[in-house]
């Protein structure tokens, strides 16, 4: 996200970040936990969704060897499926 910033990008979420550069969609905070006024506190989300919810957050970008050219390649690389291990 530091690096996106950096280099100008308009949109440096995560998940417009994901979705830019590697077409990952990824699950909105609202599928967890919802909004308005139903809106729980994350450790009132089941225990599944929530670990499901951070592991693909962290499994995105948490390899950096594995999109070295990110930011720098106009064609963005191939999307990897998520490898969330509990």
């Amino acid at each position: 996200m530091l690096a996106a910033y950096l280099l100008g990008e308009k949109s440096i979420g995560l998940k417009a970040l994901a979705f830019n550069k590697l077409g990952i969609e990824m699950t909105p905070i609202a599928d967890v936990i919802g909004k308005g006024t139903k809106q729980i506190s994350m450790s009132e989300a089941a225990i599944e969704e929530v670990a499901d919810y951070a592991c693909a957050d962290a499994d995105t970008f948490g390899d950096a060897d594995t999109y070295p050219n990110c930011f720098t390649d106009a064609t963005p690389p191939h999307a990897h499926p998520y490898t969330c291990r509990r």
